[in-house]
């Protein structure tokens, strides 16, 4: 089995890390109403109408 290659090759102990995804708290992001996931509202709707994608 390979958990037991460590422990052959003379190491005593096996750490195991874990990341996870959080997500920020940014006061700028509370001050815009800017949430994940996105919620739909139409101040968003007239958002992306007014400002569309590369211009």
């Amino acid at each position: 089995m390979a958990c037991w290659r460590p422990a052959n090759a003379g190491f005593g102990t096996l750490v195991l890390s874990v990341d996870t995804a959080a997500l920020a708290n940014r006061e700028k992001n509370v001050r815009t109403g800017f949430s994940v996931p996105l919620r739909p509202s139409l101040r968003s709707a007239w958002h992306g109408v007014s400002h569309p994608p590369g211009h």
